[in-house]
């Protein structure tokens, strides 16, 4: 499907209440980091993975004119095939709703429960391994309670 520009907190958070899994990743990128590209392999795999108990949710950071020329292709070379989204207000803006930390640097993933509660943040490159490291290590905890 095509992006869904104009993406602000309000849709996103709606995005984590409303998820049938119980994790949510939200990833900011552009088609132009580098890290991003490499990483967005195996964040495809975990979305398309019918076992996987973690919604990807993909916001482009993009400037507007770049997301309306390049995004498609982009997410189409690497399989794309669940909805996306584009960011509508200044990058630092809406990322800052999200983590108050952020510094600019991308890719920036956040991972929720799907209840709304924050678990981490990956700044920089992650992979598909240290991602279900990190929730399977909130669902023991969660577990434990």
């Amino acid at each position: 499907p095509e992006p869904i520009h104009d993406i602000e907190k309000e849709k996103l958070l709606s995005l984590i209440y409303e998820s049938k899994r119980p994790y949510v990743l939200i990833n900011f990128f552009a088609t132009w980091c580098r890290p991003c590209k490499e990483e967005l392999p195996d964040l495809v795999a975990l979305q398309n993975d019918p076992e996987s108990d973690i919604e990807v949710v993909l916001v482009s950071v993009d400037k507007p004119n770049d997301a309306k020329t390049k995004l498609s292709n982009f997410l189409n070379d690497f399989g794309v095939g669940f909805q996306t989204y584009v960011r509508s207000s200044n990058e630092a803006a809406l990322i800052s709703e999200f983590y108050t930390y952020y510094d600019g640097r991308i890719p920036l993933t956040l991972l929720y429960h799907n209840s709304g509660t924050k678990l981490e943040v990956f700044t920089g490159m992650t992979d598909r391994d240290e991602i279900e490291l990190v929730v399977n290590k909130h669902r023991i905890m969660d577990n434990a309670k």
